[in-house]
């Protein structure tokens, strides 16, 4: 099967935005601060790199290289993006995100603004470890993207993404943080994504992890003077410049050594960090997750995980669909009609999952048919 971006082309340099998105379109500096983990010239991240250069990076930003052996990797995919434009020109790039379901991935809305001329677009998940080379079976396509509908450059920067069949096995579902009074200043996190490990780099792709720590909430207390709202600063004050970079947006921030999300990356900005932006300051923002959970709800049609353990996908919920445990619970109260209504609910599943599968089939033939080929900044 043909890889996706085998072909190497450039991207005109259009925007320069502060947003930690490696995403291709968008090289020259733009006029408007927004948030650092978003759009910026990157590498094609489907050009294969050797396991020489590979093993050269060493972390999102002075961080470690991640696997998928842990909750909190087990829960973090890459995102696929790509547009096609009025011209025929195809532009793309990558962020990351976070598994909330056995379908359902949160991430940033900023990955999502469209280039000026798109007519078509379409969104992909991987699980790989190495965002390169990527086939079709390597990525679970997106059925629809819903970006908040208050987003704007630099605020409610959250999106959550349906996709056409559920998410392997293997994976894992993360917790959510829905309390922000537990962020205490200092408290450990982790941050996980395939982003490059510098503002100059060129290795986005690769899934790598760091730990930084909680600065404080981002609130009219802290900051008087910025218009940010529902967010949080992460610092590391090691002196070793761990955190997110360009295309971490999107990514899960995990309180550390738990599989519990409190946000996902959204960037930098001058009421915040101050100054020119730049990765190697370990210095970045995440969007909370605890104030849009009713809106991530309502989107997804069933209750976010906010148990503070990672749930397997078997057990899992299904976007519009109650989770196993959820059905096998109401039965248990029904009496002499228990067996009825486990039977109703485990044919509803294998009908959500035949139609998932067959929409998933079809679309999967017909990009596969149609060929998939990126431009990206180099």
């Amino acid at each position: 099967m043909r890889a996706f971006g085998t072909e190497k082309r450039y991207l005109r340099k259009e925007y320069l935005f502060t947003a930690l998105a490696a995403v291709a379109f968008g090289c020259a500096k733009s006029a408007i601060p927004i948030a650092l983990p978003s759009r910026s010239c990157v590498p094609n991240p489907f050009k294969s790199s050797s396991p020489a250069e590979a093993s050269k990076t060493l972390g999102i930003v002075n961080g470690m290289l991640a696997g998928n052996s842990d909750l909190l990797e087990k829960s973090t995919v890459g995102i696929v993006i790509e547009y096609q434009k009025s011209d025929g020109t195809k532009v793309g790039g990558l962020c990351t995100g976070v598994i909330a379901g056995k379908d359902v991935v949160i991430t940033a809305a900023h990955c999502f603004r469209k280039p000026e001329g798109t007519v078509s677009e379409k969104f992909y998940v991987t699980f790989k470890l190495e965002a390169r080379n990527l086939t079709l079976t390597d990525v679970i396509v997106a059925e629809k993207v819903i970006t908040h509908p208050n987003y704007s450059i630099s605020n409610d920067d959250i999106a959550v993404m349906k996709l056409v069949k559920p998410v392997p096995a293997e994976q894992m579902v993360a917790s959510f943080v829905a309390d922000t009074m537990t962020l205490l200043p200092n408290l450990p996190v982790t941050a996980i994504g395939y982003g490059v490990t510098g503002t100059n780099n060129r290795d986005s792709g690769t899934k790598r992890r760091a730990d930084s720590v909680v600065m404080n909430i981002i609130n009219a207390t802290n900051y008087a003077t910025s218009s940010l709202r529902n967010q949080i600063r992460i610092v590391d004050p090691s002196g070793n410049g761990r955190g997110g970079c360009y295309g971490d947006s999107g990514g899960p921030g995990f309180i550390k050594d738990t599989p519990k999300v409190f946000g996902v990356v959204q960037g930098v900005h001058p009421s915040i960090q101050g100054g020119a932006p730049s990765c190697e300051r370990a210095d970045y923002n995440y969007t909370l997750i605890a104030p849009f959970i009713p809106w991530l709800e309502q989107q997804i049609g069933y209750k976010l995980n906010v148990s503070g353990v990672a749930l397997s996908i078997a057990d899992a919920p299904s976007w519009g669909m109650p989770s196993k445990g959820t059905s096998v619970q109401v039965a248990a109260e029904g009496g002499v009609e228990n067996q009825e209504v486990k039977t109703v609910a485990a044919a509803n599943q294998v009908s959500e999952q035949n139609a998932q599968n067959s929409t998933a089939d079809a679309l999967e033939r017909k990009v596969s048919a149609q060929g998939v080929t990126y431009k990206y900044c180099q």
